[in-house]
């Protein structure tokens, strides 16, 4: 599996249609995500964070 800024977005997209996760819900998952992916990036496993470029806002 390849983590990238698609895969960020599709996942989002995914919380909010398929399992109809609200703002707040959905921006609490993806940055669960990204306290993983940062560890994952820390200890080599990732070459770089593909969520720099990925905005989470709550609006």
């Amino acid at each position: 599996m390849k983590i990238d800024h698609s895969f960020v977005t599709d996942y989002e997209f995914f919380l909010r249609t398929v399992r109809k996760c609200a703002n707040n819900t959905a921006v609490k998952y993806i940055k669960n995500f990204n306290k993983i992916i940062k560890i994952c990036f820390a200890n080599h496993w990732l070459d770089r964070n593909p969520l720099i470029p990925y905005e989470i806002s709550n609006e």
